[in-house]
């Protein structure tokens, strides 16, 4: 009876494993096939050592599927390994060199010589690669990037969206690292592997420089990490003079701001269409107010007492604020506000998240959003250039341009807004108490007013529109034969 070949195949007189990369997940790999080599001819033992790889290759690619990282966040069985010997190591030259002995009196190092045996075992099923690897890691020649990535998000200040794309950035060069069989370790990274990175994954794909200045960003920031703690130096990062300068087209006007506001023709339309409850509130709320989705999304009854909206956990310190709700959308929030608890959220049909969660409340308006915006033919999509122009945030941009329209003072929409960099120096960020909200801050708001005097619909559901009744035809009546008998002369 033949013996089973499922994922396997011959290289050479050498087994190894191979599974086939989806179509539509091809792109994330930059492969087709994914494999591993067994180092044996006998088909037996690859049925035996195939069984990890097999699980590690469809892990990799359920995650692609999911849109999660590709590479597990924690390194593979032998280099967990290494790193288990390379602790002992290290605690074993510790005793020695504090002359702790153990109990059969040793006083000679006996790591270095399981580790190479160990070593030499690997290297004998034709794995020289991973044997060196291993010996490299355990000894500690070599530190995984891998294996520092959850204490140094850890010990950083990032929202829960940034560690996500902090870790997706570091897992996309590991990642990389692997395909090219190059050693993802903080020692070998150098700058002529990160400048052969940023050039084959950047500018061979014609990324553009803010989508790959993202993730040299955050490769830079592990390493100043990295120096901190005395893994690295502080010159040996060689990350920063990766990065992309601004193309000419962005220096000479015109898209020197790619994103931009709405106008109010495209207000007025977004504003006036016929969608869900959830989206047409979210969208007057954001619109008069200037608060970011996230803020909106993330309101509770309790904070939008009095007249204001109470913002109690932002993108910022300056994003904890009090906003005047404008009179248009007050209706709304006493809606939205009828027979709740003071801990109910005021949009209550977005899911319910934890504070560690990746994803935002407002995730669901934000993709609802795209479609009823793309519905409507308000799209602002340049040449070459993957996002539009205008996204919902664009009710924050528009907010912002009518208000400073409006002659209200730049340190106060700062204020209203949640901007920082608005009210810095001694005088306004240190001295000042900000400006009046019963005042300044409410005039700014109601400065604001919606195009072409629209008012928000008071119903909780878009109305539905009626169906013109379908005429009924009255079927043909029969025409019966009329028989013509002719017609009798008089006589004469």
């Amino acid at each position: 009876m033949p013996q089973d070949q499922r994922y396997l195949e011959k290289h050479g007189n050498k087994w190894r494993v191979s599974i086939a990369v989806p179509a539509a997940v091809q792109s994330v790999f930059g492969r087709k096939i994914l494999k591993h080599p067994l180092g044996t001819d006998s088909l037996e033992l690859a049925n035996e050592l195939k069984g990890v790889h097999v699980t590690r290759f469809k892990r990799m690619i359920r995650n692609a599927k999911a849109g999660k990282p590709v590479v597990p966040v924690d390194p593979d069985p032998l280099v967990t390994e290494a790193l288990s010997l390379r602790a002992d190591l290290e605690a074993e030259a510790t005793a020695i060199r504090f002359g702790e002995l153990d109990d059969l009196g040793r006083n000679r190092p006996i790591m270095p010589d399981f580790i190479d045996a160990l070593a030499e075992r690997l290297q004998e099923t034709g794995e020289w690669r991973r044997a060196s690897t291993f010996h490299d890691v355990a000894t500690g020649a070599a530190t995984p990037i891998i294996s520092m990535v959850d204490t140094y998000l850890a010990e950083q200040p990032f929202r829960p969206r940034q560690k996500k794309d902090y870790r997706r950035a570091v897992v996309k060069f590991v990642a990389w690292c692997q395909r090219k069989q190059l050693s993802a370790s903080i020692e070998e990274t150098d700058l002529k592997v990160a400048g052969r990175y940023v050039s084959e994954q950047f500018s061979a794909k014609g990324t553009p420089h803010k989508t790959a200045n993202k993730d040299i960003s955050a490769l830079s920031s592990l390493w100043r990490w990295l120096a901190k703690k005395g893994h690295v130096t502080k010159a040996a990062n060689p990350w920063p003079d990766q990065r992309f300068e601004k193309p000419k087209h962005y220096l000479t006007g015109g898209d020197a701001k790619f994103k931009r506001p709405f106008n109010d023709e495209e207000v007025a339309t977004l504003l006036s269409g016929e969608t869900s409850a959830l989206l047409h509130d979210a969208m007057w709320i954001c619109a008069l107010s200037g608060m970011r989705v996230e803020e909106v999304a993330s309101l509770t009854i309790q904070h939008t007492r009095n007249g204001i909206m109470s913002v109690k956990k932002g993108k910022t310190l300056a994003a904890i604020r009090d906003v005047p709700i404008h009179t248009v959308i007050a209706p709304i929030i006493v809606r939205r506000s009828e027979g709740k608890a003071d801990q109910d959220f005021l949009f209550d049909e977005l899911p319910r998240r934890q504070d560690d969660d990746e994803m935002e409340r407002s995730q669901k308006i934000v993709k609802t959003f795209v479609t009823y915006r793309r519905k409507l033919m308000v799209d602002d999509r340049k040449a070459g250039h993957r996002q539009s122009r205008i996204d919902f945030h664009s009710f924050r941009r528009w907010f912002i341009t009518k208000a400073e329209r409006a002659a209200i003072y730049p340190s106060v929409i700062s204020a209203v807004v949640g901007h920082g960099k608005g009210r810095e120096g001694m005088t306004l960020g240190l001295y000042s108490g900000g400006p009046d909200p019963e005042t300044q801050m409410r005039h700014c708001v109601e400065a604001v007013v919606a195009p072409n005097a629209l008012r928000p619909r008071e119903t909780q559901d878009p109305p539905k529109v009626a169906r013109r009744p379908r005429l009924k035809l009255r079927p043909i009546p029969k025409v019966r034969k009329v028989r013509l008998v002719p017609r009798q002369r008089k006589a004469s």
